[in-house]
């Protein structure tokens, strides 16, 4: 859906995601995105970059981007490209004393459609939301519009930057399923059989 300006209120938390290509000029694009998320679930998309550039240029970009929106969190996949970039990154952030709240995210060898399954419902439920004219507005539409079956390359980093946030909010929302307690009867409700099993057993040694 679409929204005039993106909405920002005293209550979003702001995630911070990045998907990350090392080729420069062709081949997939590094995307950096921004989203804000209410306090009714809603996802506003605030920012976002796509670009074919050197690891160095991506890195001052996302540091500069780290310290103009102050994330709770920085997204990005937990492979082996990610572990060059995050040190180049740290280098970077060290320099402007910026912080980067990083949060590697496991892929476990899950392919794309399954890494941006979270996004489906969210996106059924009418809870996304990006300002329509956003330079990134036409391009991460468009990804949506023909992810899974676009080919090529740089036809889905922004669904792979977006999808990092569906899994880390599926996988907050398993981490903050309630404990069910299981009431245990009362003496009065005990059977003389229900008693006996529910004492210290004692060694007959």
């Amino acid at each position: 859906q679409f929204r005039p300006r993106p909405t920002i209120t005293t209550q979003s938390v702001l995630y911070g995601m990045t998907d990350l290509a090392l080729s420069v000029n062709t081949g997939d694009y590094t995307v950096n995105l921004v989203v804000a998320i209410d306090e009714h679930g809603d996802w506003d998309v605030v920012h976002g970059t796509r670009e074919r550039v050197d690891p160095e240029q991506s890195s001052l970009r996302l540091v500069e981007l780290a310290g103009l929106y102050r994330c709770q969190e920085w997204l990005i996949d937990d492979d082996n490209a990610s572990k060059v970039f995050m040190p180049l990154v740290a280098t970077q952030a060290r320099a402007s004393r910026t912080m980067v709240p990083w949060k590697p995210m496991p892929m476990r060898g899950i392919d794309k459609e399954t890494r941006a399954a979270p996004l489906r419902g969210q996106f059924k439920r009418g809870k996304v939301y990006m300002p329509a004219d956003a330079p990134y507005t036409k391009w991460l539409v468009k990804e949506l519009l023909t992810f899974p079956n676009a080919t090529g390359s740089g036809v889905d980093d922004g669904i792979d930057a977006l999808g990092l946030l569906g899994r880390r909010m599926m996988s907050l929302a398993k981490a903050a399923a309630p404990v069910v307690q299981v009431k245990r009867p009362t003496l009065q409700d005990m059977t003389l059989n229900q008693l006996f099993e529910d004492m210290p057993k004692q060694s007959t040694l």
